[in-house]
């Protein structure tokens, strides 16, 4: 009997390592998803950044063309005060 025993006690110890096994690999699995969808969240991520760069780099190069418009646009604005000014002066006789 006691080799039915010894028997009996190694499927039990077989049990609870395939249980364990079993435990292990339900946890690998999971972790595995978890990676998966993070992989597809910064492929995602990078793929925004790409399209934000370009946009960047438009706009980098547009901005001294639009600086020199605003300082235009400044200048005239000021010419025109100026303008303006020297009219009301003239108007009220003091120059």
């Amino acid at each position: 009997m006691e080799t039915n025993d010894r028997l009996h006690a190694d499927v039990r110890n077989l049990r609870e390592e395939v249980g364990e096994v079993k435990n292990l690999l339900e946890r690998l699995v999971r972790l595995e998803e978890r990676h998966a969808n993070t992989a597809n969240a910064l492929e995602r991520a990078f793929s925004a950044l790409a399209k934000i760069d370009g946009r960047v780099r438009k706009l980098e190069l547009a901005q001294p063309v639009q600086r020199l418009a605003t300082g235009w646009v400044t200048n005239a604005a000021w010419a025109a005060a100026g303008v303006l000014a020297m009219l009301l002066l003239r108007k009220i006789g003091v120059v």
